[in-house]
């Protein structure tokens, strides 16, 4: 009941509850709306792999982002940052209280780099798994090392399409 695809993407689908299944809808008097993706993510983007506790982007890093900002100069689609940190707790005298921490500082010097190369910032939208999306479930170092990075995503949706209620921006993009 609901469920429908949206056509922007592979993957993403609206689910539309009623004011009766969303108290909340009721009360602001707005429809609800939530996002599903299936987990495709074979657009373009790339994995920046960090050290343990670090949050800085390393060579290797930059390096792999200069590849990628000529592809995304010049275009609206939005761009998701996600953060990710290896399982286990930080190490003793970390800067970061927590993982959550860590993969938020992650998304952002990974954020400021593409915006000192040109990329708009309202282009981009910055999420973090935590621990919760382990690239490997592993217990070797070497294999645990592969969680601690930040993935970016060139995702279908348009910046303009975010901004605004569904009426300010048709209003916004018809035609005089």
């Amino acid at each position: 009941k609901g469920l429908r695809t949206r056509g922007r993407g592979p993957g993403a689908a609206e689910l539309k509850l009623s004011p009766s299944e969303d108290p909340e809808a009721a009360v602001a008097n707005k429809p609800s709306l939530s996002v599903l993706h299936d987990g495709d993510r074979r657009l373009l983007g790339g994995v920046l792999l960090f050290a343990e506790d670090a949050a800085e982007l390393n060579e290797k890093g930059k390096e792999r982002l200069k590849t990628l900002v000529p592809a995304l100069l010049g275009k609206r689609n939005k761009i998701e940052i996600r953060g990710h940190a290896r399982r286990g707790p930080l190490r003793p005298g970390s800067p970061f209280q927590d993982p959550w921490q860590l993969c938020y500082a992650r998304c952002l010097s990974t954020m400021k780099y593409l915006e000192h190369e040109g990329v708009d910032p309202e282009r981009i939208r910055l999420s973090q798994a935590g621990t919760f999306e382990p690239s490997t479930t592993r217990a070797e170092p070497e294999k645990q090392a592969q969680n601690s990075r930040v993935e970016v995503y060139v995702l279908p949706e348009l910046a303009e399409d975010l901004v605004g209620t569904r009426e300010e921006r048709a209003e916004r993009f018809k035609s005089p």
